[in-house]
């Protein structure tokens, strides 16, 4: 059993793989709160300036 702890894009993947395989158990935890910058959540946004 594993604890992912900081799961941002990085960790995500490691949960990932953690998931893929039957004989373990991985949770993934992050403590960002909610982010509502209009910029983040705008697709059209995330174009390089």
């Amino acid at each position: 059993d594993y604890i992912v702890v900081g799961s941002g894009s990085a960790g995500a993947v490691v949960a990932n793989c953690l998931s893929e395989q039957s004989d373990k158990c991985g949770l993934p935890i992050e403590a960002g709160g909610v982010d509502t910058n209009r910029d983040i959540q705008t697709p059209a946004a995330w174009q390089v300036k």
